[in-house]
């Protein structure tokens, strides 16, 4: 029935996952490619393949790749929020401010008190020029993570 192909796609995933790890750790982001474009023609309907592309692609510095393996993977899972924070990251590395803010929301509704979605947040609201919403974040921070917030403060925040 159903049950065995779900237990195998899990182990097949796990199998891509532990490879992709390898190659992660030796930032070798070529060799991430490749695996991670043959991980979804193996596994099309697995979320995690998809987000490892894109970060593959994102790595590689292909931004728009990147956006429609995400997006891919949102398609497959809207309450992901490594696919959330992926799309996040590459639509600030396109310069779509507007994008970057919906998609760090999106993470946050689903991590509430993440703190890479939260310094994207902050990030993509000091790109536009929103230095209020960026003093905001910074408050969030500082309830959450010290360290993280002071390094955004020397970032985002001018003395």
């Amino acid at each position: 029935g159903s049950q065995l192909t779900l237990v195998n796609r899990e182990t097949v995933n796990e199998k891509w996952q532990l490879r992709s790890a390898e190659l992660r750790a030796k930032k070798d982001w070529v060799g991430l490619l490749a695996v991670t474009q043959q991980w979804v023609r193996a596994v099309p309907a697995g979320v995690t393949g998809w987000i490892a592309l894109g970060d593959a692609y994102r790595m590689v510095n292909r931004p728009r790749r990147a956006i429609v393996a995400y997006n891919q993977a949102l398609k497959l899972d809207g309450n992901n929020p490594d696919a959330w924070l992926g799309a996040g990251n590459t639509y600030l590395a396109l310069n779509q401010y507007d994008r970057a803010v919906e998609a760090a929301q999106e993470a946050l509704r689903l991590r509430p008190n993440h703190v890479t979605s939260l310094q994207l947040l902050g990030n993509a609201f000091y790109l536009q020029n929103q230095r209020p919403r960026v003093r905001e974040v910074h408050a969030r921070l500082e309830k959450i993570d010290a360290n993280a917030a002071r390094e955004f403060a020397k970032k985002f925040i001018s003395n």
